[in-house]
């Protein structure tokens, strides 16, 4: 039978095994409990409901505020879909419709010049008017 500090072919000693260094387990260790603590967050965000989009709706302002009576769009009584009206040159027509989020741009092609008509469906109501100027030549009337 052979000596345990010897290798198997031979008579050579096998080296001793080193222990690891202090700060190589301290980081095993904190790496660990990185892990459970974030399985234990991932439980509780599901459980709370973190993953599901939106969320809950902001609070209305005061409607008696001056700014904000002025910036809100009047509401129909019951929830009543309250339509928004904007004004376009006459014989204009709409070319193209383009929406990302609460926002929805109309390219509007009129006799008098094309424009872009940004609009916040959320508020309803028009944000921006882009006037579309050909380069070099005369721009809208």
């Amino acid at each position: 039978m052979s000596n345990p500090a010897d290798t198997p072919n031979g008579a050579t000693p096998q080296a001793a095994p080193q222990p690891a260094p202090r700060g190589v387990v301290l980081l095993v260790y904190a790496m660990g409990g990185a892990i459970l603590v974030m399985v234990a967050l991932l439980i509780l965000g599901l459980s709370l409901g973190w993953h599901k989009k939106g969320g809950e709706a902001p609070a209305a302002a005061d409607p008696t505020a001056p700014l904000a009576a002025a910036s809100a769009p009047a509401e129909a009584p019951g929830g009543a879909v309250v339509p928004l009206e904007v004004e376009t040159a006459a014989e204009s027509r709409l070319y193209t419709i383009a929406g990302s989020g609460d926002r929805v741009a109309l390219h509007v092609a009129a006799p008098t010049g094309d424009e872009i008509i940004v609009i916040d469906t959320a508020a309803n109501r028009v944000i921006s008017r882009i006037l579309l100027k050909p380069k070099g030549g005369p721009g809208p009337r």
